[in-house]
């Protein structure tokens, strides 16, 4: 079935798009922003220079301006700063404004790249088809501890496992439920994990905390949930 199983899992996005005719169409959606955010992200730590002062930008942020972003998505700078406020309120970024510039952080930036290793994060966002030879780990039998092994010269090292994501709370109720397993454990801890979400008898009432919020349920998720529940959608913000 066409387009089975594309509300799970992830993607690799190579940065080239940013490169091709259609990335060209402005104004940008809040949506193609918000892609357009994580493309501008370093993928690992990197050292330069701002206003004349060498300043190093960590892993999963990167320097700009409200002008840079406004001039990349044909936006006015009142509305770029509108919605860097409301990904603020919703933790999805974090902003630190200086005279150097302001700093961009993207909040569980290695939960959206899958491994969240810098490694890996540099093959899949930038060499797009490059074939990885994958690595099998032989299975120590003197060792107890799985995540322990030795290495050539007897000495014990711990294997280093990817950060995870925040865990999923355990107490979701049904419609909640249905929402993750429908469309994935990032679409529900970006848009659906902070709304309060009551199941009625004929409807689903769902209260986001911003009209951005809801707008991007209504878009992207209400029509969808309304075939999965076989109840109407209602979304609204508090």
């Amino acid at each position: 079935m066409a387009g089975e199983g594309t509300n799970k899992g992830w993607i690799s996005i190579y940065r080239k798009i940013e490169d091709g005719w259609l990335w060209e169409d402005k104004p940008f959606a809040r949506g193609q922003a918000w892609i357009d955010l994580l493309l501008q992200t370093n993928h690992k730590d990197k050292k330069t220079f701002s206003k004349g002062e060498l300043i190093e930008i960590k892993r999963g942020s990167f320097l700009t301006s409200d002008q840079e972003l406004a001039d990349r998505w044909g936006w006015s700078r009142n509305k770029v700063r509108g919605f860097l406020e409301v990904l603020v309120e919703e933790r999805m970024i974090t902003l630190k404004r200086s005279p150097k510039g302001t700093s961009l952080s993207i909040e569980n930036y290695s939960f959206y790249q899958g491994c969240g290793t810098t490694e890996s994060t540099t093959e899949s966002t930038t060499e797009g088809t490059t074939e990885r030879q994958p690595k099998v780990q032989q299975k120590n039998t003197n060792n107890n501890d799985n995540n322990i092994n030795n290495d050539n010269n007897g000495n014990k090292r711990i294997r280093e496992e990817p950060p995870q994501p925040p865990s999923t709370p355990s107490n979701l109720s049904k419609i909640e439920k249905l929402i993750l397993n429908s469309f994935g454990e990032i679409a529900y801890k970006t848009w659906f994990s902070n709304c309060k979400i009551t199941e009625h008898e004929k409807e689903v009432e769902i209260v986001a905390t911003s009209s951005f919020v809801a707008g991007m349920i209504t878009q992207k998720y209400k029509e969808a949930l309304e075939k999965l529940c076989g109840k109407k959608v209602i979304v609204k913000e508090e």
